[in-house]
């Protein structure tokens, strides 16, 4: 099993294609790094990932196309500040059948975010700030 752990390591910026030379891995974490900037988009193009967390990095928004990265098993982006998903938040995302988006701050939802995600089985969406879900 390929395990990749830069966890903690006050990374802010993925550019294009920061992951593409790995091809595979099957365990990236990614977790309380400070994402604060915009993320180029495509830092996992070409790439596939078992198990992808990115919990308390920081993260407030999620641009379409970000996820252009095939994660076999489960993304955990819990502990985030990403207050609202857009349609295409995860425009590109394949495979992924576990979402966790628990203590995100999340509070509007807009279009249907998760239609666009046909291999999801299980969706987090605990302590956020929901009121209303069409």
């Amino acid at each position: 099993q390929t395990k990749l752990s830069l966890q903690n390591c006050g990374i802010q910026v993925m550019r294009n294609k920061t992951f593409t030379a790995l091809v595979h891995v099957d365990l990236l974490y990614l977790n309380y790094n400070n994402f604060t900037r915009p993320v180029h988009r495509n830092p996992f193009k070409f790439f596939s990932v078992g198990v992808l967390e990115m919990k308390r990095s920081n993260i407030q928004w999620i641009t379409k196309g970000f996820f252009r990265v095939r994660v076999d098993s489960r993304l955990d982006l819990s502990g985030n500040n990403i207050t609202v998903l857009q349609a295409e938040s995860f425009k590109g995302l394949e495979g992924v059948r576990v979402l966790v988006l628990s203590g995100c701050n999340i509070a509007e939802l807009r279009g249907q975010p998760f239609s666009i995600l046909p291999d999801l089985q299980r969706l987090y969406l605990d302590h956020n700030l929901l009121t209303n879900y069409n």
